[in-house]
């Protein structure tokens, strides 16, 4: 069985699924399997500016964007990764943060070889003082953010009659109070800086 698509209509489109036959769970209308969900977000993103640059509706935007910088949470994996390329194809410079400092090096890594500059900071978002560092470490690096994806969020797979106080007060110090963390953090900066927001 399939998700519904955008359009609330299941997605039977036979150029959508495998030459054997097999049906393939597609993520929310955009023909990609559901194990590849960040990267066809992302990819369908850039499919679509790029269908906009073909008709001249986004070479404007392209060019406000390259040389901006765009900041991602949650940016070593998944939809943030996504982002952090597609930005950097756009000739974006590209600030991210993750828990995990490997990953999100190894992000950071490979958006550098598209050519712009990178910054990597560690940070938790459910910890405010974390996210006030990573905004210093930004406007320090690049003096401005132009683009904030407050990205990082996290679950548990758990039935909700089993989670625990603690489990729900992760997910919520992360989905919540690291959005507000990272409004707080950087809004202020933003709305006083000369560039763009």
């Amino acid at each position: 069985d399939q998700e519904l698509g955008l359009s609330g209509h299941r997605d039977r489109d036979p150029r959508r699924q495998p030459a054997d036959g097999r049906e393939v769970r597609q993520d929310a209308g955009l023909g990609a399997p559901a194990d590849s969900r960040g990267r066809a977000r992302a990819l369908h993103h850039v499919r679509l500016a790029e269908d906009d640059a073909r008709h001249g509706l986004g070479v404007a935007l392209m060019r406000e964007l390259a040389g901006r910088v765009a900041v991602i949470t949650g940016g070593g994996g998944g939809i943030g990764r996504g982002m952090a390329l597609a930005f950097a194809e756009r000739g974006m410079h590209v600030a991210l943060s993750d828990v995990d400092p490997e990953a999100g090096r190894a992000v950071c890594d490979e958006v550098a070889k598209t050519g712009v500059r990178t910054l990597f900071v560690e940070a938790d978002v459910g910890i405010p003082e974390q996210v006030e560092a990573l905004a210093g470490s930004v406007y320090a690096e690049f003096g401005e953010a132009n683009v904030l994806c407050n990205n990082a969020g996290v679950s548990t797979f758990d039935p909700m009659h089993e989670l625990r106080l603690e489990d729900w007060n992760w997910v919520l110090s992360v989905n919540l109070h690291g959005v507000i963390h990272g409004i707080q953090a950087f809004l202020p900066r933003m709305v006083e800086q000369e560039g763009p927001a």
